[in-house]
């Protein structure tokens, strides 16, 4: 039958980090900077610290310590909140938004490489299987 769905996972997962590695490296990020800047895109321009470190699925006092390596690079900027003096809006700078789209360049590089050959029906059901595969193990997850 061959390799476990999860071998071949893992195995995907670490090919795809050594093709996106070199863009990691020339624009200076590790792995979890480069997931709080997309994070960030997403969430969009007044996302909370809470926001950010719930969408991360990561406690506050880690994405603080995140959020405060990325000011130090430059990459993001901390903005107080017009609305709660508590609350700290977290905004990409210049700096955050090339080296996003450094990487992201790279990770659309290594998706269009790993489809290649692989019919438009053929890769909507492997998306539906792992679709599937993954919420089963989130549900798992989340359970216990």
């Amino acid at each position: 039958m061959g390799a476990s769905l999860s071998v071949l996972a893992a195995g995907l997962a670490e090919l795809v980090a050594d093709y996106v590695g070199p863009a990691l490296r020339e624009a200076k990020i590790n792995a979890g900077t480069f997931e709080l800047l997309s994070a960030l895109r997403a969430a969009g321009p007044n996302a909370t610290q809470t926001s950010l470190a719930r969408r991360l699925g990561i406690t506050a006092p880690s994405l603080s310590e995140a959020v405060k390596a990325a000011v130090r690079k430059g990459l993001v900027k901390q903005v107080a909140s017009g609305t709660d003096a508590r609350s700290k809006h977290v905004q990409m700078t210049r700096k955050g938004e090339e080296a996003l789209e450094a990487v992201l360049s790279a990770v659309r590089a290594a998706e269009r490489t790993m489809v290649r050959g692989i019919s438009a029906t053929d890769l909507r059901q492997a998306q539906a299987i792992l679709r599937v595969a993954v919420d089963n193990l989130r549900s798992e997850l989340e359970a216990r």
